[in-house]
């Protein structure tokens, strides 16, 4: 799966002060994502939307809007703040100390 093909990111937080297109690519550039992500933030962020909506192969969606499809669609996922920790409790998984169980 993604966790052990090294697909999935996590990011403390993104802090904008305004919408940048090509900041967002340094701090995807710094992941390593290369092709097609899903960013998914805990709650929408409409400064982190206008930086990501131009960005080939992006796909933002907050934690409660995620889907399976959106999942596989994506080369690499990349989670923002408490984001996992939200989808864990949406879709009824367990997340400790960083690991999905």
């Amino acid at each position: 799966g993604k966790f052990l093909d090294g697909e999935v990111a996590f990011v403390d937080a993104i802090a904008l002060e305004a919408p940048s297109t090509r900041t967002m690519v340094k701090v995807l550039a710094g992941l390593g994502v290369e092709r097609t992500f899903l960013l998914v933030v805990p709650e929408q962020d409409d400064l982190v939307w206008r930086s990501v909506r131009n960005i080939k192969g992006a796909t933002m969606m907050t934690a409660d809007d995620v889907n399976a499809y959106a999942v596989l669609k994506n080369r690499t996922l990349i989670f923002v703040g408490d984001a996992l920790e939200k989808l864990a409790g949406r879709v009824g998984f367990a997340v400790q100390a960083g690991e999905a169980n």
